[in-house]
């Protein structure tokens, strides 16, 4: 049985026909009005079953997003956990944290810098700051220049590397001992059969020189007259004694400066004169073409 019909039972019956008619209209309006619920009810039953389902999606989601917070929350703890081994690093070295960084280095205190110290790593928890600059020995004094008018300079001295603490200048030069005196070799002694020396005169001998030698004792020759009159015949000396003969059989005719023997006039030799390099002969025409013989002794 419907609700309709349950309610036309449930009614009371009609007390004439007049009534009838309005109630029949009366059951429509509420017919109408039961089939609306039932259209609603079952509006409200489809919108319960979308909501559910919105419901059962909405859960699903939020389930994804807790487990999605869980792992974030799990990751965070494991950064904080690496974070603060870390730390717990740095300040076990004495390093600070970034909460109490540590300080920058005191190099007042950094000790005593000296010329030729060995590097050092070094080992302190202090940092050195950007604009820092390390202590540096004083410039050592500068030695004064050494003094080489007093240096002693001699031939043959010795090599020294010496001891003084000044400096030589690089436009320096060295005292040289004045050059020895040129020998005078006219005072040499020249003799035939002298022997050798190796002197011990402080002159120095030039490049062009030559010695003096004593003049050659004995001279001979043969001088052949092509014309009279006057004839020079250099020897290299002047003769104390001079000897001329016509050939090697006869008796020579004998000169000394100034003198002759036996005859003044030899065989047309009319004039003798010594001179510093031999002697001058004065002939006369008879003895053109003859040979003349003659010895100069020193």
């Amino acid at each position: 049985m419907n609700k309709t019909e349950n309610l036309k039972l449930n009614l009371p019956s009609p007390d004439n026909f007049a009534d009838i008619a309005d109630l029949n209209e009366n059951f429509t309006i509420i017919e109408d009005s039961i089939n609306s619920i039932n259209v609603k009810t079952t509006q409200v039953g489809n919108s319960a079953e979308a909501a559910q389902t919105t419901a059962n999606s909405a859960i699903a989601n939020a389930a994804t997003a807790q487990s999605a917070a869980n792992t974030a929350l799990a990751n965070a703890a494991a950064a904080q956990s690496t974070a603060n081994a870390k730390q717990n690093a740095l300040d076990s070295t004495q390093m600070g944290n970034i909460n109490n960084p540590p300080k920058g280095a005191d190099l007042g205190n950094q000790g005593t810098t000296a010329f030729g110290q060995t590097v050092q790593n070094g080992a302190a928890a202090t940092f050195a700051r950007s604009d820092h600059r390390h202590a540096i020995p004083a410039a050592p004094a500068v030695p004064a220049a050494a003094n080489l008018s007093s240096q002693a300079a001699s031939f043959g001295q010795s090599a020294r590397d010496g001891t003084a603490g000044t400096f030589a200048r690089s436009a320096h030069y060295h005292g040289i001992p004045a050059a020895p005196a040129a020998a005078n070799l006219g005072s040499q002694a020249q003799a035939f059969g002298q022997a050798a020396r190796h002197g011990t005169a402080a002159s120095f001998a030039r490049s062009d020189h030559y010695h003096a030698l004593p003049p050659r004792p004995v001279v001979a020759g043969i001088e052949v007259f092509t014309a009279a009159g006057t004839r020079q015949v250099n020897i290299g000396f002047k003769p104390k004694l001079l000897l001329l003969m016509a050939n090697p059989s006869t008796y020579p005719n004998v000169y000394v400066d100034g003198y002759a023997f036996p005859t003044a006039s030899w065989q047309g030799v009319t004039s003798v004169t010594f001179t510093d390099t031999g002697f001058t002969l004065v002939v006369a025409s008879n003895i053109v073409g003859s040979p003349v013989r003659y010895i100069a002794i020193n």
